[in-house]
């Protein structure tokens, strides 16, 4: 799975691969993600912003809270909330934590800094210890991976 990491003005900063499956499962291999190009203050935008806007982790988790929650995500690629350069409209911002120490550790740092900023920030996070929100999705409707 290729996907473009873009600067808040839309330019093209790197591009993140995903080594997957047939079935679209992780493939089991070292390292499973590879960045080319830096990262910066960019992330996967996976719709456009508006005055909410979601940032989750990876690429699966953002497109399963866009689903779960209704609303635009950004994939950070990472523990990198914080690293995210926002559009002027955003107002509101969702952190979709990963349910696992340094999943909420960083959301909760990042939240402390997005409200120095002036957002009005909220965050959500699966409720079984040691899950993402792909995870929820896929517990929620019965199926296979969502992304």
């Amino acid at each position: 799975m290729l996907a473009a990491v873009r600067r808040c003005d839309g330019s093209l900063c790197a591009v993140q691969r995903t080594f997957i499956t047939e079935c679209g499962h992780k493939a089991d291999v070292k390292p499973v993600r590879l960045n080319t190009g830096a990262l910066t203050d960019g992330a996967v935008q996976l719709a456009p912003s508006g005055k909410v806007l979601g940032l989750a982790e990876g690429v699966e988790t953002a497109l399963s809270a866009m689903k779960l929650f209704d609303l635009p995500v950004w994939a950070a690629c990472g523990l990198r909330f914080d690293k995210i350069r926002l559009p002027e409209i955003v107002q509101d911002v969702v952190l979709f934590a990963d349910h696992d120490s340094p999943g909420l550790e960083h959301a909760q740092a990042s939240k402390r800094y997005f409200e120095q900023l002036g957002y009005s920030v909220s965050l959500r996070s699966p409720e079984t210890s040691g899950t993402d929100w792909n995870d929820a999705l896929v517990q929620k409707t019965g199926g296979g991976q969502y992304a």
